[in-house]
């Protein structure tokens, strides 16, 4: 189970990411799963203003039109110098474990974002829960096929991930998720 819920939660961390602006608080994250949480992580959510949740509304309702996260950051820099430079910081760290990875595990995370960014609704739309359902699929099925290697990689340079991945609780959730209709 551990193995397929490394790709279920990759997923609905991308898709969460995409919706962050609608959080209210992180506090709302059960604390068992938010100790796993990158600290950086919780900072810049905790760190959030007011205006920072609006400027980040406002930048996700364009995200159509974003093509790489270089361009989102740069738009982001338009709006709200201090809250780029936080972004940036966060960006940068994901940034450089992603490119630590070996090529293979390195592949695998990049046709993921790629995949989920695909996923990504219309302006006033909700998700394809099926479109969702079977883009996890896919990835945990690319996460399988991966070599022990590269998925030891991931879980080095993701060690929250794969904490959080450990989780009875998470497992359950993505177990749920895949088996509903």
């Amino acid at each position: 189970m551990f193995r397929s819920t490394v790709a279920v939660l990759l997923l609905a961390v991308a898709i969460s990411a995409a919706s962050i602006p609608n959080f209210q608080s992180i506090e709302k994250i059960p604390q068992d799963i938010r100790a796993l949480i990158p600290k950086e992580v919780v900072e810049f959510y905790k760190g959030l203003t007011p205006e920072d949740k609006t400027v980040l509304k406002d930048l996700a309702a364009q995200g159509k039109d974003i093509k790489n996260e270089e361009e989102a950051l740069e738009l982001l820099k338009t709006k709200s110098e201090s809250l780029y430079t936080r972004a940036k910081a966060i960006y940068d760290l994901v940034k450089g474990k992603v490119e630590a990875l070996d090529t293979e595990a390195k592949d695998f995370v990049k046709s993921s974002i790629e995949k989920v960014r695909a996923l990504r609704p219309a302006d006033g739309k909700s998700y394809d829960i099926p479109k969702v359902k079977e883009t996890a699929k896919e990835v945990i099925a690319k996460y399988k096929a991966l070599s022990t290697e590269a998925k030891a990689d991931l879980e080095k340079q993701f060690p929250q991930i794969s904490g959080l991945l450990k989780n009875e609780k998470v497992q359950k959730f993505a177990k749920g998720i895949l088996e509903k209709n």
